[in-house]
């Protein structure tokens, strides 16, 4: 299996990402990998496959509160991108791939809803 490094989004972080960019930017900092079919994939020696793409793994950070855009009022809510280093880094691979699972079928709760 060819794997590929991930660089971090040319852009700074100060401003609005989208999702595939917050994915990026957690998998360059987590030290992921890249298939060649696109997913995000785990793991030096034991390749764990973590998400299907870095959009999907940006995703699921938004809404299990990993990663959090900062809402104006009367905008639509697109500010700078903050990154819960702590919260992310707490996670252990595995963890992180159920949650991307969870999203992916539609039944992880959405970290930003007021329902907690």
């Amino acid at each position: 299996m060819t794997l590929k490094a991930i660089d971090p989004p040319d852009r700074t972080f100060s401003w609005w990402l989208t999702n595939e960019e917050v994915g990026q930017m957690l998998a360059h900092h987590r030290g992921w990998r890249l298939s060649a079919s696109g997913g995000v994939v785990g793991g030096k020696v034991l390749h764990k496959n973590i998400a299907p793409s870095l959009e999907v793994l940006g995703t699921a950070a938004l809404i299990s509160g990993w990663t959090m855009r900062a809402s104006v009022p009367h905008s639509d809510g697109r500010g700078p991108t903050h990154f819960m280093w702590g919260v992310f880094d707490a996670r252990s691979e595995g963890e992180i791939a159920a949650r991307v699972k969870l999203v992916l079928a539609g039944e992880a709760p959405d970290w930003n809803s007021t329902a907690h």
